[in-house]
């Protein structure tokens, strides 16, 4: 198995269809024989290249099949077609980060959670450019849980050379039919002011196409907010499922675990909230260790000062201690993502109290 790779605060770019850098000013780009675009501009700064007409395929950050355990924390990928692939049995985890493209942005056969991100659609004011946020390619197992994330728009004049925020574009289509899957969970969807679509959602009525690879029942949606006030849930396509509880047709929990565990049982999540909450941004491991049976949880291997936090599922801290010794108290009933802070590190534990 490979080894993990924690990436934090990173931007990844692929300029080719956003600008023309300086580096490719001074080199020699000579066009497809079959299948170009066309001659690319040659000026430093140039935006043409994100017209319709030039956009190709240009990946900003590509995980290989079978790499485990990659985090990108508040990390920007930027691009436009096919800007995140993640290869088939990958597993990822992204937490607050910023993924930017149009035409089958996230893609590939990978298992990933994205948790409370932007997907910002980055097309052109040209009628056909339409972003298609997911192309999944999964053939067995789970594939991409979207998590309290925001559909928006590059910002105009800013970060595209477009006048308009996003065209509405769709949250995806599979690229394998029958079984790949995507989950968009208690997302919220802004809306366009472009002058054809102002104050439209930013997301198609129908939701779903399946022009890529064919139909797969394993596209969901739950709890979806539109900020247009308009809800669109009925008009979505028939062979996509709008969920009404938290849980998938084949009766799993629609929970981060779910998405990422493989036979490791790995979720990064709760360590990285409760790290967002103190202020911390890197993993350092600490000896000390956490236990809990029935109402009581025992802190042990104390050697120093440790600080323990007691969060909810929901990040909010509820408790506070501070020891130099092996500790056991008594806790209330729930589930609870405890943090250990000694000179060693970090740690975190998710333990049920009864």
């Amino acid at each position: 198995m490979a080894t993990s790779s924690f990436l934090d605060l990173i931007i990844f770019e692929n300029s080719f269809n956003q600008y023309i850098s300086n580096k490719e000013a001074q080199d020699v780009v000579v066009a497809w024989t079959t299948g170009s675009p066309g001659v690319r501009p040659i000026n430093a700064g140039n935006t043409s290249v994100q017209n319709k007409s030039f956009v190709e395929r240009a990946a900003a950050i590509a995980i290989k099949n079978n790499i485990q355990k990659t985090i990108l924390n508040k990390c920007r990928v930027i691009g436009r077609q096919d800007s995140f692939f993640g290869g088939v049995n990958s597993r990822v985890a992204v937490y607050k980060g910023d993924m930017m493209g149009s035409t089958d942005y996230i893609f590939g056969g990978m298992n990933v959670v994205f948790y409370q991100s932007k997907l910002s659609m980055n097309v052109s004011d040209a009628s056909n450019d339409v972003s298609y946020i997911t192309a999944a390619q999964q053939s067995s197992g789970r594939g991409y849980l979207m998590y309290e994330c925001t559909v928006t728009s590059a910002e105009p004049g800013i970060e595209t050379a477009s006048a308009y925020r996003a065209k509405p574009g769709y949250f995806g289509r599979p690229w394998l039919a029958n079984t790949s899957e995507v989950v968009f969970y208690n997302t919220t969807i802004e809306t366009s002011n472009n002058p054809s679509f102002n104050g439209q959602s930013l997301i198609m009525p129908l939701g779903w196409l399946n022009t890529l690879g064919g139909t797969s029942s394993g596209m969901y949606e739950f709890g979806t907010i539109e900020q247009s006030g308009v809800n669109n849930t009925p008009s979505r396509a028939s062979w996509a499922t709008t969920l009404t509880s938290s849980v998938l047709n084949d009766n799993t929990p629609i929970t981060t675990l779910n998405f990422t565990q493989g036979n490791d049982g790995w979720d990064p999540f709760p360590l990285l909230i409760a790290n967002d909450a103190l202020g911390n941004n890197y993993f350092h491991t600490s000896n000390v260790n956490a236990l809990s049976y029935k109402n009581t949880i025992a802190i042990t291997n104390v050697t120093s000062q440790t600080n323990v936090y007691f969060y909810g599922l929901n990040g909010v801290l509820v408790k506070s201690i501070s020891i130099e010794n092996d500790t056991t108290f008594n806790m209330s009933p729930g589930l609870w993502i405890v943090v250990v802070k000694s000179e060693e590190g970090f740690n975190s534990f998710k333990l049920i109290t009864k």
